[in-house]
């Protein structure tokens, strides 16, 4: 699968020596394996894992539908290898990690969710003719 493919998460540093997030979603999404967030989170494979793991004992999400996954059927138990995950994950981790790219990932996707949305007035009919009688 090709990066472009994937969407995009990630944090750089732009002209004024300032931390950004860059999001580029694909389809309404991004997908990232665990080296990806190792890198965007600034933690160890460890940490990634055990935040991971944490995210899906707590049932929060479904395997199935926020991971590309093998399923591997032993008897009457079911185990995944997840080798990526979505958005639904990636956000759930950066509430779950403590580490200065979390809190910003943090904070970043709250200022997302409190910003003011635009109303397209364009997409509005605005030739119907109303009357009182």
């Amino acid at each position: 699968m090709k990066t472009t493919e994937k969407g995009r998460l990630s944090i750089t540093t732009d002209r004024n020596n300032k931390q950004v997030v860059v999001f580029q979603p694909i389809n309404n999404t991004i997908w990232m394996n665990r080296n990806e967030l190792c890198e965007l989170f600034g933690v160890y494979m460890q940490a990634t894992n055990v935040a991971i793991d944490a995210i899906f004992k707590a049932k929060i999400f479904r395997v199935e539908d926020v991971c590309k996954c093998q399923r591997h059927v032993k008897g009457n138990r079911i185990n995944y290898d997840i080798t990526e995950v979505n958005l639904d994950v990636v956000v759930a981790m950066a509430f779950h990690l403590d580490s200065p790219n979390a809190m910003l990932l943090r904070k970043w996707f709250m200022e997302q969710l409190m910003r003011p949305k635009r109303i397209d007035f364009s997409l509005l009919n605005t030739t119907q003719n109303y009357s009182l009688n």
